[in-house]
Parts: C-alpha cells; sequence; structure tokens
C-alpha cells in the first residue's frame, strides 16, 4: 500500500479537508462583519441602505456583499466534496484525473493570490497548502501510470 504523501490520492484528500475547513470557516463568519466600531457599523448601515436596480430586483450592497459571502461558502464546501470523490477516482486512473486536478489546482493557487491581496491570515494558511497539495497531487499523478 502507498503511503499517503507518495500519492495523488493522499494528496486530494489533504486539499479536500482543507477545502472543507475554508467552507466551514467562512460560513462560520457569517455576516462577515468584523468592525462593530461605530465607523464600521456605519459602513455596513450604508451598504444596507443604497439599493439598486439590478435586472429587475431591488438590491441593497449588502444583499450583493452577503450573497457573495454565501456563494463563496458553498462554492468552497462543494469543491471539498469534488477533492474527495476526485481522490476517490485517482486511485485507479490518476492519469486521466490529471487535467482536472491541474483546473483545482489553478482555482486554488488563485483563491491563494486574491487571498493575499484582499484578506486575511486564515484563508491564506488554507488555500497555500490547497493548492500546494493539488500541486503535489498533479506532479505525482505523472508517475502513477
Amino acid at each position: 500500500m502507498k503511503s499517503y504523501f507518495t500519492s495523488s490520492t493522499g494528496w486530494l484528500r489533504i486539499a479536500a479537508v482543507l477545502a472543507l475547513l475554508l467552507g466551514l470557516g467562512h460560513s462560520s463568519g457569517f455576516p462577515w462583519t468584523p468592525d462593530q466600531t461605530p465607523a464600521g457599523l456605519d459602513v455596513v448601515k450604508q451598504m444596507q441602505a443604497l439599493h439598486l436596480d439590478a435586472m429587475g430586483f431591488d438590491r441593497s450592497y449588502f444583499d450583493f456583499y452577503v450573497g457573495f459571502g454565501i456563494t463563496c461558502g458553498i462554492a468552497n464546501l462543494a469543491f471539498a466534496v469534488l477533492l474527495w470523490q476526485l481522490s476517490s477516482l485517482a486511485k485507479t486512473d490518476a492519469a486521466r484525473m490529471r487535467p482536472m486536478m491541474t483546473t483545482l489546482l489553478v482555482v486554488f493557487a488563485g483563491y491563494a493570490f486574491i487571498d493575499f491581496l484582499y484578506f486575511f491570515t486564515a484563508p491564506i494558511v488554507l488555500t497555500v497548502p490547497a493548492a500546494l497539495s493539488l500541486a503535489l497531487a498533479v506532479a505525482l499523478s505523472a508517475r502513477e501510470v
């Protein structure tokens, strides 16, 4: 039996767990307004007060903020499930799974880049190892023929 750290399956499962933690962490931060100072609360009030017509729907900036936040949490949870499913498929045919692994690697590398530009430590410490895990999975899949 292969070691967990010498197969694409093992690294895909590590990435899946990291994606799960991202999804749970993101979801637990709802409504993502950590600044409870008067200035921070004023920004939230302004976001809630400013409404616009979005393709026939009356939406506030806060609606977009919350909606995108929930969407990100759902996407990360879906990535966790997909990565786990991909890890099972990679057990028997890692080479055929390589294009999907590479796509997910690009996604998580992009997440890591965006996290460095716009966010903070918690997502960075999950997206960077997830991207590295996927890079290792892709590299090891080339040897798993």
